[in-house]
């Protein structure tokens, strides 16, 4: 479309659209500073979420293996859940807790939860956490 300098509606149509490219500039500027702050914020979250689940775990198999002659399931099964503790210990300890971007990160706890439910079967006990059930 050809503009006239001298129509006085170019004028307002042409300044019009500088507003419009202003106002859309600073709205994407906006969106992408509250953008970057909800993903901190989700991952931070997530971080310290998945970090208390793992100290749990931690905390559990160390009480664990000091009672676990307390169950009568340990004496039928001594060495597959021997073996499970020394699996999830070195699943937990092999956990890089400096770098942030392991993209094996969810699939590592997700092994790490799995052995801890076929542990917590093989003893016979329910475990609850949060109202969860793991």
């Amino acid at each position: 479309m050809f503009m006239d300098e001298e129509d006085p509606f170019s004028s307002i149509i042409s300044q019009e659209r500088e507003w419009y490219d202003n106002a859309r500039m600073e709205g994407e500027k906006i969106g992408e500073e509250l953008a970057k702050k909800e993903a901190y914020q989700s991952g931070y979250q997530s971080g310290s979420d998945l970090a208390d689940e793992i100290g749990y775990y931690m905390g559990i198999i160390e009480t664990l293996q000091i009672n676990v002659t307390l169950f009568k399931s340990y004496a039928e099964r001594k060495e597959k859940i021997d073996k499970l503790f020394d699996e999830l210990q070195a699943m937990i300890i092999s956990l890089d807790t400096t770098n942030a971007g392991d993209p094996d990160l969810p699939n590592k706890v997700e092994k790490i939860r799995t052995k801890f439910k076929m542990l917590s079967s093989l003893l016979k006990m329910k475990v609850k956490s949060n109202d969860k059930d793991f």
